[in-house]
């Protein structure tokens, strides 16, 4: 979660009205990899966004 709140932090400081930023984090719900090996488990460290309106 620490990942997600730096990057909303981020965007707040460029002008992103904090209202606009929605936050979920799905820890290890949602692995891109297995994370066997510490280059697999550095792919799942992410912070994914979508963009929904201006």
């Amino acid at each position: 979660m620490n990942r997600v709140k730096s990057v909303r932090g981020y965007l707040v400081r460029q002008g992103i009205e904090e209202k606009r930023i929605d936050v979920k984090s799905y820890a290890g719900d949602k692995p891109k990899t297995k994370g066997l090996t510490e280059e697999e488990r550095a792919k799942n460290r992410r912070v994914e966004m979508r963009i929904l309106h201006q």
